[in-house]
C-alpha cells in the first residue's frame, strides 16, 4: 500500500467567463465513475470525494449542481 500521498490525485475545475478565469485544483480521494463509450475520454462520476477549504468545496458543489465538466487525474486514472 501507498503512502496517502502518493495514493491521492487531483480534481480540476476551470471555469472562463467574460471577464474571469477561475481554477480550482483539489486533493481527490475518492472517484467512482463510468467511462462513457463515445469518445473523447469522458466519465459520468457517481461519487466525488475530495480534500479543500470551505471555499473550494462550496465552488464544487454549485458547479456539480451545473453539471459543469471537470478534470480528474490520479495514479491509476
Amino acid at each position: 500500500m501507498k503512502n496517502a500521498h502518493l495514493r491521492f490525485g487531483w480534481l480540476t475545475y476551470v471555469k472562463c467567463t467574460e471577464k474571469t478565469t477561475t481554477s480550482i485544483k483539489l486533493s481527490l480521494d475518492r472517484f467512482i465513475g463510468e467511462v462513457l463509450p463515445d469518445p473523447p475520454r469522458q466519465a459520468k462520476a457517481h461519487l466525488i470525494s475530495v480534500i479543500g477549504g470551505d471555499t473550494q468545496i462550496s465552488a464544487i458543489s454549485a458547479a456539480i449542481s451545473m453539471t459543469e465538466k471537470f478534470m480528474v487525474e490520479g495514479p491509476d486514472v
